[in-house]
């Protein structure tokens, strides 16, 4: 359910847009002055702000300035009485998506919404949100409220409170795909093809570390890469489990995606041919052709 802040300290049009818009099927909040526009804009994971501009204490322009100092990129649509074109001009520099002049009809404003959420959601391809916390996949970030949480490589990519079929599903959903039944489709096949079927309604935290690692490889191959880049996939592993990663990478490999794995592991290395770029330090030293069959 789409969540809106609606900042409005006109009790009858405040009470007017919450009520429509609920019926309509969205989650709203009323903030009654540019204070508490900007401490709930702040801390709130909102789809749409709708943002007036006559407000006790600062002004929409003021609240707006504000959220876009404080980093939330959340689509701001102003709702005003004034017509002045320098007025309008100054709100979308500000940083507002959109400009509603009242009186308007219920009817343009909800076009409106759905236009910003539509546009936000292209914007933030590759961005995940729920509740008051984002996945960024292209930053390799996780924020709540709008701060970094500190991650490892194997947090980021799993995530705790996700089943192991939501966080292969999730790098589908990031992909467009939506459709309980299309989910299925895709991410069914992953788990059998890392060997994880049977576990997906577990947590990654009741899975070993090969099993984590099979998790995490079943969430990048859902978005069909052309290049997938393992760093240090075995690290931590015992030599059976490190085996039946890099046989999946192999697998991977013959299926078209290109497999670039960084590691120390000379011995698997040995095993398994390929060309080897050789650093030092930062420094090439070699790029050959090496290994040879098992």
């Amino acid at each position: 359910m789409p969540k809106i802040l609606i900042v409005e300290d006109e009790p009858d049009i405040a009470f007017g847009l919450q009520e429509d818009l609920t019926r309509h099927g969205y989650d709203t909040f009323v903030a009654v002055d540019g204070d508490a526009g900007v401490r709930h804009g702040r801390e709130g994971a909102w789809d749409v702000i709708l943002l007036d501009l006559m407000l006790p204490g600062r002004d929409g322009f003021e609240v707006c300035r504000e959220l876009r100092r404080s980093r939330v990129k959340t689509p701001i649509i102003m709702l005003t009485a004034r017509t002045q074109e320098a007025e309008k001009v100054l709100g979308l520099e500000l940083g507002a998506d959109d400009y509603v002049t009242k009186p308007f009809s219920a009817a343009e404003l909800r076009a409106r919404i759905k236009a910003v959420i539509r546009r936000s959601a292209e914007d933030s391809a590759g961005v995940y949100r729920f509740g008051d916390c984002e996945v960024d996949f292209e930053r390799g970030e996780v924020r709540r409220a709008g701060s970094v949480v500190d991650t490892t490589a194997q947090e980021f990519r799993l995530l705790a409170d996700r089943t192991v079929y939501e966080n292969v599903a999730l790098a589908c959903q990031i992909s467009g795909i939506w459709d309980r039944a299309a989910l299925r489709e895709r991410v069914n096949p992953l788990l059998d093809q890392m060997g994880i079927r049977g576990k997906e309604k577990l947590f990654p935290g009741d899975l070993s570390a090969g099993e984590k690692q099979r998790v995490a490889l079943a969430r990048a191959m859902a978005r069909h890469p052309r290049i997938l880049i393992a760093d240090e996939p075995t690290g931590n592993l015992d030599p059976a489990a490190a085996g039946q990663i890099f046989a999946l990478l192999r697998e991977i490999s013959s299926s078209g995606t290109l497999v670039a794995v960084a590691t120390h592991a000379e011995e698997w290395i040995r095993r398994h041919p390929g060309r080897v770029i050789r650093l030092e330090r930062g420094i090439l030293r070699s790029d050959q052709m090496e290994g040879s069959a098992a």
